[in-house]
This record gives structure tokens, sequence and C-alpha cells, in this order.
């Protein structure tokens, strides 16, 4: 099943991509697989005319920040980013059939990059900045127990031998990542982060 999301015209529609740089103009189609991604192929897009945007459907068990990153991204080129926004400020001379179509469309690209699982948790939602909220607060790392919780995996953390050092150091970039997100002051200095490494490390 094949759905094309154009935003036509584009002498005569304002663009709502926010502060993210300027995209030409482009078509993009989403395709929607039975298997755990969405895969976009936008058009014109860049430099790149054939280039393949392949997300992987948020499950809640990833990366939700990587994640989160990726489709702020992808809103961005498709000038949908202002979507996010709550409330939205319109630009002067926007129809309101123009407004329901970037809201369509970004709730569209939103949801087609979620599990079924995850689409039923934020199926109440109307609008992509709900939307984009009620992922914030289900899956961002925010409260006193998950910020305890993840100091004590990194200040405990051992490298399993059974992985590469890369696997390893991913696995700790993860946890440093989530922690910095709980909080302003939560992030690791470089030393502790060192620190932290040095003990980890499997005994010869």
């Amino acid at each position: 099943m094949s759905l094309s999301f154009t935003l036509a015209d584009e002498e005569a529609k304002p663009e709502f991509g926010g502060d993210e740089p300027e995209v030409k103009d482009q078509d993009s189609s989403l395709i929607n697989t039975n298997s755990n991604r969405a895969i976009v192929i936008p058009q014109d897009s860049w430099s790149t005319p054939n280039m393949r945007i392949d997300i992987d459907k948020f499950d809640g068990n990833g990366d939700f920040r990587i994640w989160r990153r990726k489709i702020r991204a992808l809103l961005a080129q498709q000038r949908l980013l202002k979507a996010l926004d709550d409330p939205i400020i319109w630009p002067d001379g926007t129809t309101e059939e123009q407004k329901n179509e970037v809201l369509e469309t970004a709730t569209g690209t939103i949801i087609f990059h979620l599990t079924d699982s995850i689409i039923r948790l934020v199926d109440g939602e109307d609008t992509p900045a709900k939307i984009w909220a009620k992922l914030d607060t289900l899956f961002q790392v925010k409260s006193l127990t998950n910020k305890i919780y993840l100091k004590e995996r990194l200040f405990g953390y051992r490298m399993s031998t059974s992985k590469s050092l890369e696997e390893n150091l991913d696995e700790f970039l993860k946890m440093t990542i989530e922690l910095a997100n709980s909080g302003d002051k939560e992030a690791l200095s470089d030393e502790n982060q060192a620190i932290i490494i040095l003990n980890s490390l499997p005994e010869a």
C-alpha cells in the first residue's frame, strides 16, 4: 500500500518548517509495510533524487531519543515541523484547508512510525502536538525513580565479555544519554565517564 503526501503549489503556500534548513520542493511517498519499519522515499529532495529514508517504528523498547530526533528531521524535511508547536502560529494568509493538510500529514508521518501497541496509547490525542507530548510523557526519562535506577546501572556498569567493545561502549553511551536527558544537571562529566569505563573493564 502506498500513500503519497504532497504539498503542491509551493508559491501559494507558506512554509511550516520552523528554523530548520530550507528544503527544495519535493514529493514524498510513505510506505507502510508489514514489517517493523516505515519507509519514506522522497523525490527531488536535497541532492539525492531517489534517497530512501528507512526509520524503525517505535515499539516502546528502542532508543526513544534517537527515534524522536529522526522523526523531527523527517517532519522538518517535509516542512511540517511547526505542526508540533502548541499553539501553532500560522503565517498570515494560511487557509483552513492548508492548516488541515499540514496537521493531517504530520499526524500520518508520526503514526506510521509507531507500532500498533504504541498507537493505542496515543489514540485519544487529536493533533500532532498532543501525540508528541503524550509520547514524551510516556517515554522520556524524568522521574526520580528512573534517575536513581539509571545512576545505579551506570556506576555499577561492567562490560560483558560476550559483547564486542563497540557494543559495550554503545550500551554505556545510551545510559549516559538517558541520564543527561532526565534533568538539566544530570549529565556526567567526561572525567566521571572515563572512571566508570575504566572500572567496567573485565579482569584480565
